[in-house]
This record gives structure tokens, C-alpha cells and sequence, in this order.
């Protein structure tokens, strides 16, 4: 009987052992789960930051080459309107005047024009690393 008893009490030792074994394994893998939740869930609010940046950059670069073209065709514009004027001789020192005027205009426009073409290279290169880090 002591035998019994003694090889019982082993055998419930040894399911004993096992099940808190178990037991802790089962929550070992439960915290590589809620771990690995975690950090994907971080991965995609990343993911959608990195996609709206993108939108918003996309939009503005948009914008950008519509307003470059608006700018290039009103620069067009005013400089055949300045270049076919016909002078008088009786009016120059109004002609010198506009010929003055003008070329401020035209410097300013074509820095303006110049302006804008930089900011669309610089948004369409930084549009470019976009997906490629959407995709990282």
C-alpha cells in the first residue's frame, strides 16, 4: 500500500509539474501575442501617417504645378503685351517709364515662375520616397 501511495503522490507531483509547465508556457506565448499585436499596431499607425503625408504632399504638388502653369501663362501674357507695344515718339519718357516697370514685373515673375518649379522638383522627389517607405 505504501508503495502505491508513494508511486500515486509521484504521479500526481509529476501532472502537477507539468501543468504549471504548461501553464506557463501557455502565458509565455500569450505575451509573444499581445506583443507582436503591439508593434503591428504601431507598424500601421506609422502606415498611416507615412500614407497621409503622402495624400497631403501629392495635393500640394497638385496645387503647385497648377498654379506654376497659371504664373507661366500670365507671364506669357504680359510679356507679349509689353513686347508689342508700339512706341510714340512723342510720349518717351512715358515709354521709359513702362520699359522700367516692366522689367521689375518680369524679374519678379520670373522669380516667382523659378520659385515654384523648385518647390514641385523637391515635392515630386519627396513623393517619390514615399511609397518606398509606406512599403519599409
Amino acid at each position: 500500500n505504501n508503495v502505491l501511495d508513494m508511486k500515486l503522490r509521484n504521479l500526481a507531483a509529476e501532472k502537477e509539474r507539468d501543468r504549471v509547465e504548461s501553464n506557463n508556457e501557455i502565458e509565455t506565448l500569450r505575451q509573444v501575442v499581445n506583443d507582436r499585436d503591439a508593434s503591428l499596431k504601431k507598424m500601421d499607425y506609422r502606415l498611416k501617417l507615412q500614407y497621409d503625408n503622402y495624400q497631403v504632399i501629392k495635393e500640394t504638388e497638385s496645387q503647385l504645378v497648377n498654379e506654376l502653369k497659371e504664373v507661366k501663362s500670365e507671364f506669357i501674357e504680359f510679356k507679349s503685351a509689353h513686347t508689342t507695344c508700339v512706341p510714340h515718339a512723342t510720349h518717351e519718357e512715358e515709354l521709359a517709364r513702362l520699359k522700367e516697370q516692366s522689367k521689375k514685373e518680369s524679374v519678379s515673375d520670373q522669380l516667382r515662375f523659378s520659385t515654384l518649379t523648385a518647390q514641385i522638383r523637391r515635392l515630386k522627389k519627396e513623393a517619390e520616397e514615399v511609397p518606398a517607405k509606406i512599403q519599409a
